[in-house]
């Protein structure tokens, strides 16, 4: 079996940058630092979930940024 690894993602304006889920958690993390979360745990499992999905979906296809956004907030809906 190939592992799917999501190595870029391309961003609003057409460039290329290295894919880091860490942007993804951090971003979770803060955004329920903000509402009063404190638990970087869930922060980090959401963040695993997303990333499983978009490397089911993208393999090693560069990731569209609005991709990555759009996931994000399914999750957090959830």
């Amino acid at each position: 079996m190939v592992k799917k690894v999501l190595e870029n993602v391309k961003k609003r304006d057409g460039t290329l940058v290295s894919f880091n889920k860490q942007r993804i958690e951090d971003a979770i993390f803060a955004a329920a630092k903000a509402v009063g979360g404190q638990d970087r745990k869930v922060a980090k499992e959401l963040t695993e979930k997303i990333v499983h999905r978009l490397k089911m979906q993208f393999g090693t296809a560069p990731v569209d940024i609005e991709a990555v956004s759009d996931a994000v907030e399914k999750d957090l809906i959830e």
